[in-house]
């Protein structure tokens, strides 16, 4: 794992408090998400971990590193009471937001999901998703609809949307895990998102309109 922190006190504070997990193996902190690009480029680090501020510059440069291959998941801290900054990270391509005012076993819990490769989302990640796509809805700007799906592609949301992992679905209908993997990158594709956060943030937007 590797620390993106704006703050250097608060950076170093994560580094000492992750390295103490027995599963978690913490190769560094940088300051910034173009310093953290040559360090997961290299391999060297599966998740990463960022602390910075939610401006437009920050969602760009996290939106075209991943656009352009960065393959390394994605887990930001933020205020979940600011529901627009959330959104702005899941659409940006984070796998994962963890409040910056919970727990560490929240931490703890959602890096853990986010290294099987499921998505746990807590009660308070999840109504902040909610009020901002009702008000993007009200707005008129729901999420595109999800119409060029086939049906068993649907099937595989319907499960993403429960938590469950490639792993879990392939086992749940059947299907080999390649299969499955293939059907998610569809549904990313035709859904235009690219997470499953952002797929699920924005099947729950149409399911909540009347």
């Amino acid at each position: 794992m590797l620390i993106v922190s704006e703050a250097p006190l608060h950076g170093e504070g994560l580094v000492l408090r992750l390295s103490t997990e027995p599963d978690i193996q913490v190769v560094g902190h940088v300051d910034s998400i173009q310093a953290a690009l040559p360090k997961v480029t290299a391999g060297l680090t599966d998740i990463v971990l960022i602390d910075v501020a939610p401006t437009l510059d920050n969602f760009d440069r996290l939106d075209t590193a991943i656009r352009t291959g960065l393959e390394a998941q994605i887990v930001a801290l933020e205020d979940v009471a600011c529901d627009g900054d959330v959104v702005g990270w899941i659409e940006s391509g984070v796998v994962g937001v963890v409040d910056r005012c919970g727990s560490a076993q929240e931490l703890r819990s959602v890096l853990s999901s986010v290294s099987r490769g499921e998505l746990l989302c807590s009660p308070a990640v999840a109504r902040a998703l909610l009020c901002c796509l009702r008000a993007r809805a009200r707005d008129g700007r729901a999420p595109e609809m999800t119409e060029r799906l086939t049906p068993r592609e649907r099937e595989v949301l319907s499960l993403m949307n429960r938590g469950l992992s490639n792993k879990a679905v392939a086992s749940e209908l059947g299907l080999q895990l390649p299969t499955v993997k293939n059907h998610v990158r569809n549904i990313f594709d035709k859904m235009g998102v690219h997470s499953r956060a952002e797929a699920i943030a924005r099947t729950l937007s149409l399911e909540d309109r009347p």
